[in-house]
């Protein structure tokens, strides 16, 4: 009887280890530690209230590639990344010219600084990276100005960045 209970350990104890291993593993932290993306938001600069504005089609570059990260038909925000090995992004903006449909007006130059920040998520998942903006430089031929409204870029969906357009 003894050896039968033994028998029996020996083939169940590496079975519940292993529902217990699986059982503290909590995904829905790994899930929130994705990547930060900084907000830009657009608006009219004609208008006295800060109502978002999009009429031509944009796409979105990052400097020193020829990588696409925004293709846009239309819309009032776009999303992206920043660069979490350096202490600055630079991203080229592309709007389609409504004079001309199908060639694009002179492009935008948006560069940002901030300080990365690394954030300790858990021994499972790691760290993630966030960044506080510091200031930003940008060329104004589709713009009129750029104004850093939220600093703290993390894995917030919030506003970070206002566009004012030149309408």
């Amino acid at each position: 009887m003894i050896a039968a209970k033994r028998d029996f350990l020996k083939a169940v104890t590496p079975v519940l280890l292993l529902l217990l291993l699986i059982a503290g593993c909590d995904s829905s932290e790994c899930e929130q530690s994705g990547l930060p993306m900084v907000q830009f938001n657009f608006y009219d600069m004609d208008k006295n209230d800060l109502t978002p504005t999009s009429d031509a089609p944009l796409t979105v570059t990052a400097g020193g590639t020829d990588s696409v990260l925004i293709n846009l038909s239309t819309s009032n925000y776009f999303r992206v990344p920043l660069n979490y090995t350096n202490d600055s992004t630079v991203f080229y903006l592309y709007f389609q010219s409504s004079a001309d449909p199908g060639t694009d007006a002179p492009a935008d130059t948006i560069i940002l600084y901030y300080e990365n920040k690394p954030f300790f998520i858990s021994m499972e998942c790691g760290t993630a990276v966030f960044q506080d903006l510091e200031s930003v430089k940008y060329t104004t031929n589709q713009f009129d100005s750029i104004a850093i409204i939220d600093r703290n870029v993390t894995k917030d969906e919030t506003s970070h960045i206002h566009i004012f357009v030149n309408q």
